[in-house]
This record gives structure tokens, sequence and C-alpha cells, in this order.
């Protein structure tokens, strides 16, 4: 059983994400020292390259630097690899974030192209755009 509660609004049913749903994969980063969550990533289809599946990770500022997103992201795709026999994976990150274009090359992922990146508040950033094609992991 799901702890976030059915929330009803005018328009809206807000419901706990069930594995119906889900055409993707989450999971939480856990250190397992501390047993504390301290970032999240996750695969799936993405909507702008068709036949590659997308990774996305996010990482709490005190643990950056530490290897542990690469560390996460290269489990997630070898799982997805051998799992779910993806082959065609890729990413992208701002510009202005090249750390995190890092842990798309520790993972195999290499540079493919510019793009842009319709932010929130609606605003355009320029993004790098990594692929992968995986013949073995």
């Amino acid at each position: 059983m799901s702890k976030e509660p059915i929330i009803d609004t005018d328009r809206l049913i807000l419901r706990p994400i069930t594995l119906v749903d889900e055409k993707e994969w989450n999971w939480a980063f856990v250190l397992k020292e501390e047993n504390k969550v301290i970032g999240t990533g996750g695969i799936g289809p993405n909507a702008q390259m068709k036949g590659y599946w997308g990774i996305g990770y996010n990482l709490h500022y005190d643990y950056w630097h530490k290897g542990y997103c690469t560390e996460a992201m290269k489990a997630i795709i070898e799982f997805a690899y051998r799992k779910l026999g993806i082959k065609k994976i890729c990413s992208d990150h701002a510009i202005d974030n090249p750390r995190s274009g890092k842990v798309m090359e520790k993972c195999g992922l290499k540079f493919d192209h510019y793009g842009e990146y319709t932010k929130l508040d609606g605003s355009q950033t320029q993004v790098l755009v990594f692929q992968i094609y995986m013949r073995k992991c």
C-alpha cells in the first residue's frame, strides 16, 4: 500500500502511481552506510529521439563529486540492457552543467549533437545531447 493519499481537486484526481502507469523505471539512490536517500535516477522511452531510452538523474548537492551518480547510472544502464533488452540510450544536460556530461561520458555515452530544452518557466536553454548504442555491457 502506498503512503500517498488520494487527493481530489476540481478537475483532477491525484493518486499514487502504480506499476500499470509506469512507462519508465525509477529508483532512489540510498547511501548504504546511512540508509539515506541522496538522489534519484531512471530510464524511460525518449520522446525526442525515437527508439532511444533516456536516462536522467538528480543528486543532493552534499553528495556531488563522489562518484555516486556514475555508480548508480552505470547500474541502471546495465539493468536496462540485460533485463529489458534496451540497446539505444540517450541523455542531455544543460551547457552550464558540464559535470553532468562527465557522468554521461563515464557511463559510456558520447556527445552527439546540440539541442534545446524548455524550462518550466518557458525559457529556453541549450543542451548537449549524448547517446550510446549498447553492443555488450
